[in-house]
């Protein structure tokens, strides 16, 4: 002769109560039942927070594009190029890229990632001598905040006499709003020219 056993569930809000009873004893359980999902979200704050992954890593970004639909829809958003991080791109192939890895670098280029904008600048300007094409893209990466295109930008500007030159170094300086290492710039600096041909 079994003990007689009686359930019943309580609901309240988005939570669920099991209750059992075991004669005179109470066993309760309680259920979360979550109503978000990530299909749910905006659109725009799917595609911000993705933005904010690519700035920091192509690969994470890559892999969350795997992981769902929504991501993957989100990471066709034009904002996702401006922002993604291209360092594990060599700034000069020594192979021809594949046209995949070309046609993402040119998306790139053409929706205004500051990164992109630095480093044709700097091919322009200092491999192929295309000094007005080359400042373009660099004057264009300075308006995007990049800091290695500011100090190069300022120091070409500087050296032709262009009071903005120093006006832009003496920025890098003393910005309170960003925290800019000018060491570090040089630093990456460096490392760009010494992997390209100079001819300017």
């Amino acid at each position: 002769m079994g003990i007689p056993r009686e359930t019943r569930r309580i609901t309240h809000d988005n939570m669920s109560l099991n209750v059992r009873r075991h004669g005179e004893k109470r066993v309760g359980k309680l259920v979360h039942r979550s109503t978000k999902t990530i299909g749910s979200l905006p659109q725009d704050l799917l595609v911000d927070v993705l933005a904010r992954v690519a700035s920091s890593s192509f690969t994470d970004v890559f892999n969350a594009k795997l992981s769902c639909k929504e991501f993957l829809e989100s990471t066709k958003d034009d904002y996702i190029f401006q922002c993604i991080s291209i360092d594990k791109f060599p700034l000069t192939h020594w192979f021809p890229p594949s046209k995949r890895v070309l046609s993402f670098l040119t998306r790139c280029l053409n929706k205004g990632n500051s990164e992109s904008l630095f480093r044709q600048g700097m091919i322009e300007y200092f491999k192929l001598v295309d000094i007005e094409s080359g400042l373009e893209y660099l004057k264009r990466a300075v308006e995007k905040g990049h800091p290695e295109a500011t100090y190069v930008y300022g120091m070409i500007l500087l050296s032709s006499g262009d009071q903005q030159g120093l006006n832009l170094l003496n920025f890098m300086n003393y910005s309170r709003s960003r925290n800019w290492n000018v060491q570090d710039c040089r630093d990456k600096i460096s490392s760009i020219l010494s992997q390209m041909w100079i001819n300017n």
